[in-house]
């Protein structure tokens, strides 16, 4: 089932979720608010990882219950995992034989069978040279900013790219949320502006759409001074 149906499920029929013993999740962007309702229901959920050329999901992570799980985990032992220079993960075996293909999502390996998806490669920031992953440093403050955002890169003639937070509106203290967010984040890490958006844009099937225009899509609410 994708995230949508999932969500729509636990609106209005949660009774029925729970009579499944066990859920695959893929076809989606999974946002935090729905992962956290997904703690209080009995089905076992279990987040996919694959692509068109896969076929099929190669690999799955247990996102709920007392044994969920941090990493992807490959379910067909065909499968061969690799790490490119550049940090993509590239795939072969299994139904690809030695076709190699070479995805454009940056993970950590664990071992040979497990991997942590850092982020997609297109949406990394490349601030003053060092490259700052959008979707890591999001999960490291996700919880203290109680509206929806994401973090993206805004042009700079200096360091090519500076950090800004992009929210929806619910923020009434803009300088105590970046407060809180300081002592999570590195120096390189500091956002420099904060933008005011109406409604996160996304694509049909839930993930945000990163590429805004700063001139006409958002309101500037905090900016460092």
């Amino acid at each position: 089932m994708t995230p949508h149906q999932i969500s729509s499920i636990i609106d209005t029929q949660n009774e029925k979720l729970n009579r499944i013993s066990k859920l695959i999740i893929g076809g989606g962007s999974m946002d935090d608010l729905l992962r956290d309702r997904l703690q209080s229901v009995d089905t076992q959920c279990f987040l996919s990882y694959g692509m068109t050329e896969t076929s099929s999901h190669i690999a799955l992570q247990k996102i709920n219950g007392p044994d969920k799980s941090d990493r992807f985990e490959l379910i067909d032992d065909r499968i061969r995992l690799n790490l490119e220079e550049d940090g993509r993960l590239s795939i072969t075996g299994g139904l690809l034989g030695k076709e190699l293909v070479r995805t454009n999502d940056l993970v950590k390996m664990i071992g040979q069978h497990a991997f942590q998806w850092l982020g997609r490669a297109d949406f990394v920031i490349n601030t003053g040279g060092i490259k700052v992953h959008p979707e890591a440093l999001e999960n490291r403050i996700k919880d203290l900013i109680p509206v929806a955002f994401f973090i993206t890169g805004i042009a700079d003639p200096i360091y090519q790219q500076r950090i800004v937070l992009v929210l929806e509106p619910g923020i009434d203290k803009p300088q105590k949320l970046i407060d809180n967010i300081l002592t999570r984040v590195l120096p390189h890490e500091k956002p420099v502006k904060m933008f005011e958006i109406n409604a996160l844009p996304k694509t049909d099937n839930g993930k945000i759409i990163r590429n805004i225009n700063f001139e006409t899509d958002v309101k500037l609410i905090w900016e460092r001074s």
